[in-house]
């Protein structure tokens, strides 16, 4: 939040954001992170608010997931998400560019659409990637996709707890995620997959560690179980059971 404080525009001053988040019975955040970035920007509503994380269909991932099968020819790299500046897609397009001097065989599928389609598409054409990345749209099941690859790739500028790194965990993919928010709170601090700079340069090297030298992290069932939706839904019902309602004047 620090990082990207979008909401600042909704407001006359921050004293005036401030004020309105003291009306409010809970706050509730999408993770640790963002919850602890918060308290720094609003010091005074650090006894206000709870992580509850997005609930998460496990099992239907998993039985999405093999409703159809993917097959690739050549490593694989998956990213899923709206194309967006946040996701830093371009970022992802220009490191593969130099990757592609380097005589790699290897492709990239994004998963998304999104105002800066039609901008990514010219600069994977401009830099003459038709080979190497591409812009398959919105995929109403894009879980067959990501199970068929070789790994995930998170390029994201900014990010609060990105469900689909969530639900990449879920396959048991490799990951490569940029340093934000969310991200080591996931992964636990790379215990679950490869964080790396946030940056175009950490995004290069990030693939090219993993085509040269592959990863063998092993993704237990503890990655992705505190995001399960059973145990986000306990988390919500406790929340609702603990607000005191307004006393009704009937």
């Amino acid at each position: 939040m620090l990082n990207c404080h979008y909401t600042s525009s909704m407001y006359n001053s921050i004293k005036e954001e401030e004020d309105t988040y003291h009306q409010f019975d809970e706050i509730v955040f999408v993770s640790k992170y963002v919850k602890e970035s918060f308290y720094r920007l609003f010091p005074s509503l650090n006894t206000k608010g709870r992580v509850l994380y997005n609930p998460i269909d496990i099992d239907q991932i998993k039985k999405l997931s093999k409703a159809f099968n993917v097959d690739y020819d050549k490593t694989t790299f998956i990213t899923i998400g709206r194309l967006t500046n946040q996701k830093g897609f371009d970022r992802l397009i220009n490191a593969v560019s130099k990757l592609s001097n380097e005589n790699f065989n290897f492709q990239i599928i994004i998963l998304g659409k999104g105002p800066k389609y039609n901008e990514l598409k010219e600069q994977i054409h401009n830099l003459k990637l038709e080979n190497y990345i591409f812009l398959k749209g919105f995929e109403p099941n894009p879980y067959p996709y990501l199970l068929a690859s070789n790994a995930f790739i998170s390029s994201s500028r900014s990010e609060g707890l990105a469900l689909v790194l969530c639900e990449a965990l879920i396959l048991n993919k490799q990951i490569i995620a940029t340093n934000c928010s969310g991200v080591n709170e996931a992964l636990d601090y790379g215990k679950y997959g490869h964080i790396i700079e946030n940056s175009e340069l950490g995004i290069y090297i990030g693939i090219k560690d993993f085509l040269i030298n592959g990863s063998n992290y092993t993704i237990s069932e503890k990655a992705f179980s505190k995001f399960s939706l059973k145990k986000s839904i306990e988390k919500i019902c406790d929340l609702i059971d603990n607000i005191s309602l307004p006393k009704s004047g009937i």
